[in-house]
């Protein structure tokens, strides 16, 4: 089979994908597939906001018990963010939490810039930073409550509206380290960077997490795993931490291989 008109999305991606639901050269040929390849080729372009896409499948047949399977794409232009709504913050304006996000709308300096076009997995990440936004300031029990996208009649603008409950700010009770450590506790307590009475802040948790891991690394470790574990008191609006460590196995070197050698 052949595909043609695709330029955002490379034939060999779309092939791969198109093999997961049984359309490939040599496999047996049936035509109820080429309905769920318009379905996939379709879902495809629309995570990457182009709804005015349109699939077309021509099928000829040839000697020998064969067909050849053609699939022209015509992709059409990516939908732009009209409008990007943050509903359920009051604490702080919309300006100040989209400031980061990837996906913006389009103004005279930036109309060209990939972030003004919409894309699941641009959204998918701004989901995230929104959680961490708030999360490294104390809120630890902040939720998205929804994320819902609607595009406009023509397929050419798109409106994302964002709904969520910010919570309240919470405060480090205290912080433990539980689990295998295989190391001194005391080394691993040097490396936290969450202390007592401090403001929740998910990003001081991520890296003293990550230096756990370093440290364990160089022991041998290298597989360790640190979950952070937080329980929050609804009432006293504070956080115990405690940090689980599995050490795993230590591993050891093999052998060393050089490529490259020609001297």
């Amino acid at each position: 089979f052949e595909i043609s008109g695709n330029k955002d999305i490379k034939t060999e991606d779309l092939t791969t994908s198109l093999r997961g639901i049984g359309l490939a050269q040599g496999k047996t040929f049936d035509r109820s597939v080429l309905e769920d390849v318009k379905a996939e080729l379709t879902d495809q372009y629309f995570s990457q906001g182009k709804y005015g896409v349109s699939i077309d499948t021509k099928v000829d047949e040839l000697p020998d018990n064969l067909v050849r399977v053609g699939i022209e794409i015509k992709e059409g232009s990516r939908a732009k963010i009209r409008q990007i709504n943050i509903v359920g913050n009051e604490t702080f304006k919309d300006e100040d939490i989209i400031e980061n996000f990837e996906l913006m709308t389009p103004k005279w300096n930036n109309w060209w810039k990939p972030g003004t076009s919409y894309s699941r997995e641009m959204l998918t990440g701004d989901l995230e930073k929104l959680t961490s936004f708030y999360q490294d300031r104390g809120y630890a029990n902040f939720q998205i409550e929804s994320a819902q996208v609607t595009i406009a009649p023509e397929l050419d603008h798109m409106f994302i509206t964002v709904n969520i409950a910010e919570g309240e700010v919470y405060r480090i009770a205290d912080v433990r380290i539980a689990g295998n450590t295989r190391i001194p506790l005391q080394e691993l307590q040097r490396l936290l960077l969450v202390q007592k009475g401090q403001t929740y802040s998910q990003q001081l948790i991520a890296a003293t997490q990550q230096l756990m891991e370093n440290r364990l690394g160089m022991e041998g470790y290298a597989f360790a795993k640190i979950d952070p574990v937080p329980r929050l008191d609804e009432d006293s609006k504070e956080v115990t931490l405690t940090f689980m460590v599995d050490s795993g196995q230590r591993v050891y070197v093999r052998r060393i291989d050089f490529t490259g050698t020609t001297r």
